[in-house]
């Protein structure tokens, strides 16, 4: 994905408001946790995972013509409404209205309303008066800064979809089961940070994660140092060995053999590929 500007990576990190084409993107914050959810598919989507005639055109053109039943084979999926959901939410459209309600916000204009075949630009108003347009190229110009924003990962638009998928079902499978919930998380950052739960709800939910993730980072370290000092070894060294920093990761996929990939899930994806390219 593109590499953002110095300017906006240091408001990111001050979890300030950014301006970009014209409109004024800000942090969703911790109150909207569960609407996040919802929209952040919209986001981090694949699109090299869409049928080729979609992976040409902008995201958000692609996603109107999935959920306007224009693309042969393929259901709607609601991705549309949930790219919406989520630039109302970092516009601060109606941080309090329901997620209807905010998709509502919008007015979709198509190509051709007689006979719709691509989205135009979607139209809202602002301040009670002013009436802002996002086009879909637009949309695609936002998406990098919407997710680092908010703390999603891009996947690279090089990356073989079947292989990533193939890489999430396995951390799905091997991760632990817990009752995630966000009360817990916000409990666990209040007394991380000294604070009371509902100053919380005010917080960028970056600014949320990166504080769990510090504290976790911490408690890694100091665990694994234990361990070191107690003789333990991992593979490819110990996986904590810094307070602050994440390990780098230095591999480089392709020194990594196929077959040993996700448990040999990657070379079963890649197999199902050249079939499909095949056919």
């Amino acid at each position: 994905m593109q590499e953002l500007p110095l300017n906006i990576k240091q408001s990111i990190g001050k979890y300030e408001p950014i301006e970009a084409e014209g409109l004024t993107l800000y942090p969703i914050k911790v109150e909207n946790y569960y609407e996040f959810l919802t929209a952040k598919p919209s986001i981090d989507f694949m699109q090299q995972s869409l049928p080729i005639e979609l992976i040409s055109i902008p995201l958000l053109d692609a996603y109107f013509r999935i959920d306007m039943g224009l693309v042969d084979g393929m259901e709607p999926n609601g991705m549309f409404s949930c790219a919406l959901l989520f630039l109302s939410l970092a516009l601060r459209l109606m941080p309090h209205g329901s997620m209807e309600e905010q998709i509502g916000r919008f007015n979709i204009v198509p190509d051709n309303v007689a006979d719709p075949k691509a989205l135009k630009q979607i139209k809202f108003v602002l301040n009670g008066e002013e009436i802002h347009t996002i086009t879909p190229i637009q949309f695609g110009n936002l998406r990098p800064i919407l997710a680092a924003q908010n703390g999603i990962e891009l996947i690279s638009e090089a990356a073989n979809p079947e292989l990533i998928q193939a890489e999430r079902d396995l951390a799905d499978n091997n991760a632990p089961k817990v009752d995630a919930d966000l009360d817990s998380l916000i409990t666990a950052a209040a007394i991380i940070s000294n604070v009371e739960e509902k100053e919380i709800y005010d917080w960028a939910i970056l600014k949320l994660h990166k504080r769990l993730d510090t504290a976790r980072r911490i408690i890694d370290y100091i665990v694994c140092g234990i361990g070191e000092s107690q003789g333990t070894k991992w593979v490819g060294g110990n996986p904590a060995p810094h307070p602050w920093f994440e390990k780098a990761n230095n591999k480089k996929a392709g020194v990594i053999a196929l077959e040993s990939f996700a448990n040999g899930q990657g070379l079963s994806a890649v197999q199902n590929a050249n079939k499909t390219i095949s056919t």
